[in-house]
């Protein structure tokens, strides 16, 4: 069989310039917490508080702690803070490197309140969940580390922000949603922080366009909310592929003392996008085009 040299060439030189579906998500980090030790703090993450040395077991006066327990789906990871000087979190570099950062991450964890504060707490009180830039030094407690995040409160409310009120001149942009308390609830956040809008495949198995430089937040696997970041000094730089970090806390400030919740099911994975139907028929003309110049050489 004689095999036409040229025409294949030029096949192979239109598929190279056709633009071409990025690849599939990548899973960077994924934690069920069934090989962690119950009643001590979880490994595997960059930071975990409070300090060992400064833990208060669960049940005892100004109670503070990140344990693994039983619950939702076999052990899980109990943040509580019953104290008013201390946050219980963790957080976890998912990316290896400031120059290693991604614009299309999505993160998924399941949630559900453990107990009921009881009375002296603020029923707002709420577990956090956020993504940061990549970095070393910076903590999820403050406000001003943080990209967005999703709030889960004891009273069933759930609350969505973007933005630090008074940082750098950005405002803060709050949304608000209902959720079921009493049940474990999973969330999905798939974040674009590049310029460009993006196709991609959500929680709901359905395709939705996401803008640039925002987050769609999805609760049991249906689209609640689409936000902008609201830009603040300690994000996105010059660079738009600045997330890099995952945090989970109970709230930040010291006067809140009622946050008692479990976390499982804890995954950062990049996600695919999906090129939009432009995409597929102009690689379909060049293909028809190299067809074309085939048989015109016969």
């Amino acid at each position: 069989m004689k095999i036409h040299l040229r025409p294949c060439l030029f096949l192979a030189s239109l598929a190279a310039f056709a633009p071409m579906p990025e690849a599939a998500g990548t899973l960077l980090f994924n934690e069920n917490f069934e090989n962690q030790t119950l009643g001590q703090q979880p490994t595997g993450f960059d930071q975990v508080r409070p300090l060992s040395g400064n833990v208060v077991p669960y049940g005892e006066t100004n109670a503070v702690n990140a344990e693994i327990t039983e619950g939702l789906n076999g052990r899980a990871l109990h943040l509580f803070s019953y104290n008013d000087s201390q946050s219980a979190l963790v957080e976890k570099n998912f990316a290896a490197g400031a120059s290693e950062q991604f614009s299309r991450i999505r993160f998924d964890a399941t949630v559900q309140p453990f107990a009921d504060p009881g009375t002296g707490a603020d029923a707002n009180d709420a577990l956090i969940l956020s993504l940061l830039s990549y970095n070393t030094s910076m903590s999820v407690t403050s406000l001003a580390n943080r990209a967005m995040d999703v709030r889960f409160r004891h009273n069933g409310q759930l609350t969505i922000r973007s933005g630090s009120p008074g940082t750098n001149g950005t405002t803060a942009t709050f949304a608000h949603f209902a959720y079921d308390p009493d049940v474990p609830n999973t969330v999905s956040i798939f974040a674009n922080s590049s310029e460009d809008p993006v196709l991609y495949a959500g929680a709901d198995g359905e395709t939705h366009l996401l803008d640039a430089l925002s987050f769609a937040v999805y609760l049991n696997n249906s689209p609640v909310r689409e936000q902008n970041f609201e830009f603040q000094g300690a994000f996105f730089h010059d660079n738009v592929e600045t997330l890099g970090k995952l945090g989970i806390l109970t709230g930040t400030a010291t006067t809140r003392v009622g946050m008692d919740f479990l976390v499982d099911d804890i995954g950062v994975s990049t996600y695919e996008v999906i090129p939009e139907p432009s995409t597929y028929a102009l690689i379909t003309g060049m293909v028809l085009l190299g067809l074309a110049f085939m048989r015109r050489r016969r």
